[in-house]
């Protein structure tokens, strides 16, 4: 097998760093699944594993508004089909009529299929616990 080239990297440095991030704080739930595999396993901080779009879509449904956010990619390892990717990133959130802050980190997997990536695996956590 190949290694990932600066072009696979770059497409999933958009997906993450531009798409993830924007169709978050649009709240645009169908841009954030059509990143996704249909048997996507996500782990959330503090939370059970989820399986599936379906159990992704209500975890996010319920995630509390995102005023801000961004992220940043620092490091890719895999093949021309298998991608892991890790990262950091910053949001606000609001929160109960407030801002509430946090930066953590992320690990995600993707696979090309049909000629684009889709993730298959997501976990993150924050750096800190938000106040």
């Amino acid at each position: 097998m190949s290694a990932l080239t600066k072009a696979h990297e770059e497409t999933l440095r958009h997906k993450l760093e531009v798409v993830w991030p924007r169709c978050t704080q649009q709240r645009d739930l169908e841009g954030c699944l059509a990143l996704l595999s249909d048997d996507f396993v996500y782990m959330p901080q503090d939370h059970p594993i989820l399986h599936g779009k379906g159990e992704t879509r209500a975890f996010l449904e319920g995630f509390p508004a995102i005023a801000s956010m961004t992220q940043s990619v620092d490091a890719f390892a895999g093949t021309t089909d298998l991608a892991v990717i890790r990262g950091t990133f910053g949001l606000e959130l609001e929160v109960e009529g407030a801002l509430v802050s946090g930066t953590g980190k992320f690990l995600c997997m993707a696979t090309e299929k049909e000629g684009d990536w889709e993730f298959t695996t997501s976990c993150y956590n924050f750096d800190s616990p938000l106040q």
